[in-house]
């Protein structure tokens, strides 16, 4: 994925709450990158419809090919590219994705289908219809329900003949091998954490898979991967902090100093995540507060706390890159701290300390201090 800057990681958030759903914006964030895309079709394909296109002309047809009004009626993504030499025709990528069953899929996928297939026929001297090869890319828990379109109707019936059907590719992740993930993990980064998602315990599934990207894949394209991922996580399983997955890191066995360097860079991004998090959540509450109890006063209080959120995230950013550890351990004393004055003395005290046993003394005492004020 190409590199992008905190303000669009920003406008993703922002982005975020405008959908019914954040899968949306993951799923076309993510596969609506060109490369992914392409990765993805390859490794999933039927090998001999997969040998019938031509990859190098693959483009998002959402931004190309497609009307406006056709744009606004679509679902998730439709990528478009000729057949190799052989073969007649343009064909089209219908790409939908579920995050919960949908037995009447079929029925969605075709009224996309039909949508296409009219727009194809604005065009002056139509005289054939492109090719469109259906995807549904399912990531829930729950089985998947979902069924050809001939199946949803009664099967002893003599109107069979007039049933339109199609073939349907379902990619359902939680059928994919963890294993198989993990042979190509640089490339399956995403899928093998939105896998973790699916386990009973998915923090520590998110930590182990951050554990094996440590060592295994290169630094800029999984970077933006996580970024990504974070951003899905906020909105779609708020139940799982980046607190939660740095301290099931912490017990997972640090090995050698790429997972040193992983974990300073998680803590990185932990704290971009808690910068632009804490200042969103501190306004929200901010004016919430200050709607029921006077507007100065809660405001004040609610960026109080995002700010002790982001100073939090900030002292772990610069502990690791003072000391050259991971000081996740540290964590759960620095929730406890809720003083401003105090996070801030802490933050500016990681130059002035000679190691980080002095630092953790530093702590301890900020937060008996403000228990004896309590």
């Amino acid at each position: 994925m190409r590199a992008r800057d905190h303000s669009s990681i920003l406008a993703d958030m922002n982005k975020l709450r405008k959908f019914e759903t954040p899968h949306d914006l993951l799923a076309r964030a993510y596969f609506g990158d060109r490369a992914v895309m392409r990765r993805f079709l390859e490794g999933f394909l039927p090998t001999e419809l997969s040998a019938a296109l031509d990859y190098d002309s693959l483009e998002d047809s959402r931004e190309t090919f497609l009307t406006p009004g056709l744009k606004k009626s679509m679902g998730d993504l439709v990528f478009r590219c000729r057949s190799r030499e052989g073969h007649e025709g343009s064909v089209y990528i219908l790409f939908e994705h579920k995050s919960h069953p949908d037995h009447f899929c079929a029925v969605q996928v075709l009224r996309y289908m039909a949508l296409i297939w009219e727009d194809a026929l604005k065009a002056p001297g139509k005289k054939v219809l492109p090719f469109i090869i259906p995807i549904v890319f399912y990531h829930g828990r729950e089985h998947w329900t979902g069924k050809p379109l001939r199946r949803l109707f009664p099967e002893e019936t003599p109107f069979a003949a007039y049933i339109p059907d199609f073939a349907l590719l379902l990619y359902d992740l939680s059928k994919v091998p963890e294993e198989t993930l993990k042979a190509g993990l640089t490339d399956n980064a995403m899928l093998l954490l939105l896998k973790a998602l699916q386990d009973d315990l998915p923090a520590r599934k998110i930590a182990e898979a951050f554990h094996l990207l440590a060592s295994a894949a290169s630094g800029r394209d999984v970077a933006e991967t996580i970024r990504l991922f974070f951003t899905y996580l906020e909105q779609a399983r708020p139940d799982i902090t980046p607190d939660d997955i740095e301290q099931e890191m912490a017990a997972l066995p640090q090995g050698d100093t790429s997972m040193q360097t992983f974990m300073e860079r998680f803590s990185e991004m932990a704290f971009e995540r808690g910068m632009m998090v804490g200042e969103a959540k501190g306004k929200a509450e901010g004016i919430a507060e200050g709607e029921a109890r006077g507007e100065a006063r809660g405001e004040a209080r609610g960026e109080a706390r995002g700010e002790a959120t982001a100073t939090r995230r900030l002292i772990v950013a610069l502990l690791g890159q003072r000391f050259d550890v991971a000081p996740v351990t540290l964590s759960a004393r620095l929730k406890e701290i809720t003083d401003i004055d105090a996070l801030a003395m802490l933050a500016a005290a990681i130059l002035k300390v000679e190691s980080l046993e002095a630092f953790e003394a530093l702590a301890d005492k900020a937060l008996e201090g403000g228990r004896t004020n309590n």
